[in-house]
């Protein structure tokens, strides 16, 4: 039991940073999305703490914007290295605790939109895929 109570309170803790970067969708940072190119999510978690001084700097300042400045986001803006390690530790977390116990439903419904958006444009062309035909 005590193990599940400090997973939960693991998961909540990564939720809360990643909130604090992402909150209600408003504007993701481009640091959280590294590229596409990377073979799993992890290994894009992996990446984040390498981001640059200045990027890292643009991202935050562009958060403050939209959600205020917090001592968390604060350090973040600074490079400071704890800070980074927290939200690659929040990261894995997530994708951990969050993201992998539905990764096949995920894939699922990917490989769904992408064979219905194909159909479309096979049947429509490509101004009824834009138009967002899907008769």
């Amino acid at each position: 039991m005590r193990d599940l109570v400090a997973m939960d309170r693991k998961v909540f803790e990564a939720v809360r940073a990643l909130t604090a970067m992402a909150p209600f969708a408003a504007r993701l940072p481009d640091l959280l999305t590294p590229g596409l190119d990377l073979p799993d999510p992890d290994t894009g978690a992996d990446v984040v703490p390498f981001t640059s001084p200045a990027r890292l700097l643009d991202e935050i300042d562009r958060l403050w914007e939209t959600t205020g400045a917090t001592a968390w986001l604060d350090d973040l803006a600074r490079g400071d290295r704890r800070a980074l390690r927290w939200l690659r530790t929040a990261l894995h977390t997530y994708v951990t605790e969050v993201v992998e116990p539905h990764r096949r439903t995920i894939e699922q419904a990917l490989g769904d939109e992408r064979a219905d958006r194909l159909h479309t444009y096979l049947r429509y062309g490509a101004d009824g895929l834009l138009a967002g035909s899907s008769h």
